[in-house]
């Protein structure tokens, strides 16, 4: 296994909620399909441009997108960038009008004019068209099929997203298809394989690889810590969302709670979710396909080494280790499910990497952190995650600290395993058992949605 490479794969720069990122992809390149345009990352001609841009307006008759319950739970509440407002339907109704040259980091280009455009056609109810799949053949999917007319001939272009967020699948242009891939061939680059191989390694082979990270990969890792930490810095000052990381700094400040390792950890970790969950005019390094994950795998360990004097190169392993971790279980549990990913995966995958940087036991931190929290479910991205991240980031660090006093949760309890990947299956397990949670949170949802219920 190539582990800079998995790193390089796993955590990317995102700005915006994955999910509205990638139903705005979806819409956005089937707009590009019905000009008959395919994006040249997307026939793996270098990676998606930076910064994204507006496109050329196109005059934009309808709108249909079909996903499924994950993506359209995620989606469907969380702040959308520079647009002061959020949801899936915004977020389909932008991608028209926003270049997907950009990949998911499309949003970045939405401008008054962008937003102009997709509220006029949110304005007429018939224009837009949204439909959830009532089925389990995907964890992630999106299907758009837009109707523009282009140098004043009407055109159909469709985009199939599947696996992953930037997953295309297919590409079309009036019937005719501009790009039809299996969705596993993505990962000819060797990625995919790295990955599985990933999921079946032992806690000491992880390490091994990433204390042999090249200095290449080191400064990737580190990069992450600093575009997160300057997220968090932003969510807090501004006490944007719902003011978590902001709120923690004042009773701090009041004396109305410690300023010890585990609060520092969770000021730092909430105050970015804050910023993020907003809809904020800022970047996050992600982890495992999600935003979230990456502030929540990366800013408590940032946050503790800051407070121990650690030096960057232990920093860099230990965070690095929190990605591999993440990444494992995520093979395990998929992209997306009914368990929290930022506090069950990236949790994990902090629990590991704190425990790395305190020379405390790891697999007794990874079982203290699994028998823990692993009940949380994922009710959508929004700013009550903040909260979420904000106890997770807690918790990581107390089940580093514990381990490192003797304290574990033993093996033989619940879920938990001797062997941390088997403990990753389980998870994986009890993930792929709550289809019928998941299918009933989207039914709350959507019940909150329809009366207005907030």
């Amino acid at each position: 296994m190539d582990a800079t490479r998995v790193l390089r794969a796993v955590t990317t720069p995102v700005m915006g909620c994955t999910e509205p990122a990638a139903v705005a992809l979806a819409t956005s390149l089937a707009t590009a399909a019905a000009r008959g345009e395919v994006p040249a990352w997307v026939l793996g001609r270098g990676t998606p441009v930076s910064p994204a841009r507006a496109t050329a307006r196109a005059d934009i008759e309808m709108v249909a997108l079909r996903t499924v319950r994950s993506l359209y739970k995620n989606a469907m509440a969380v702040g959308i960038p520079n647009a002061g407002q959020g949801g899936i339907r915004l977020a389909a109704a932008l991608g028209p009008f926003l270049d997907p040259g950009a990949g998911l980091n499309l949003l970045k280009a939405c401008d008054p004019g962008a937003l102009d455009e997709a509220r006029t056609l949110l304005r007429d109810g018939e224009r837009l068209v949204l439909e959830v799949r009532d089925d389990d053949r995907d964890v992630l999917f999106a299907e758009a099929r837009v109707i523009a007319v282009i140098d004043g001939a009407r055109h159909v272009g469709e985009a199939v997203l599947r696996g992953t967020h930037d997953g295309v699948e297919l590409l079309r242009r009036d019937g005719r298809v501009l790009l039809r891939r299996d969705p596993g061939s993505r990962g000819a680059d060797g990625v995919t394989a790295d990955l599985a191989e990933l999921a079946q390694m032992s806690l000491a082979d992880l390490v091994a690889h990433v204390e042999a990270l090249d200095q290449p990969g080191r400064e990737h890792v580190l990069s992450g810590v600093a575009i997160n930490r300057r997220a968090a810095e932003i969510g807090i000052s501004e006490r944007l969302g719902i003011g978590v990381g902001a709120a923690l700094t004042d009773l701090v400040r009041a004396g109305d709670l410690c300023d010890d390792l585990a609060l520092a950890a969770k000021r730092l970790a909430a105050g970015a979710a804050d910023a993020r969950m907003s809809g904020a005019d800022v970047e996050v390094m992600s982890s495992s396909g999600s935003g979230n994950q990456g502030i929540m795998a990366i800013l408590p360990i940032a946050a503790v080494a800051e407070r121990r004097g650690c030096d960057p190169a232990r920093l860099a392993t230990a965070v690095g280790l929190s990605h591999l971790v993440t990444a494992a279980t995520t093979e395990h549990t998929g992209l997306l499910s009914a368990l929290c990913g930022c506090v069950v995966k990236a949790g994990i995958g902090a629990a590991a990497g704190l425990a790395y940087l305190l020379d405390a036991p790891l697999e007794a931190a990874i079982r203290n952190m699994a028998g823990n929290i692993t009940g949380e479910i994922c009710d959508g991205a929004k700013v009550g995650c903040a909260v979420k991240i904000c106890t997770a980031a807690g918790a990581a660090v107390e089940s580093a600290l514990l381990a490192g006093r003797g304290v574990e949760i033993p093996p033989s309890n619940g879920i938990l395993a001797q062997v941390p990947r088997r403990v990753f299956e389980n998870i994986g397990e009890v993930a792929r058992s709550m289809r019928a949670v998941d299918r009933t949170i989207v039914q709350i949802m959507e019940r909150k949605e329809g009366t207005g219920c907030a």
